[in-house]
């Protein structure tokens, strides 16, 4: 049987994570915020990797990271040319 892990957070940082949802960022970026209001919620890993259609080791990797995974690692190879903004444009 699998673990049925939870995060907790603080009233401001749940506040925190959803106002960051209204800012401009990747598509990467706003699900793994997604994923960490649905635990908070008290969604298991399996029920958040089935409903934004993921990976269970992904889900499991978010909340082990917390906030800190939140934003993109950096990749290797050429700079991006425009920001995730200027692309919306």
């Amino acid at each position: 049987m699998r673990l049925h892990r939870f995060i907790t957070a603080t009233a401001a940082e749940t506040a925190g994570l959803k106002a960051q949802l209204t800012q401009p960022m990747s598509r990467q970026e706003t699900v793994r915020i997604e994923g960490l209001l649905l635990s908070l919620k008290g969604y298991t890993i399996d029920q958040i990797s089935d409903i934004l259609e993921v990976k269970r080791d992904t889900v499991a990797r978010w909340e082990t990271e917390k906030l800190e995974g939140l934003k993109n690692r950096p990749k290797s190879g050429r700079k991006r040319i425009y920001t995730v903004v200027e692309e919306k444009k």
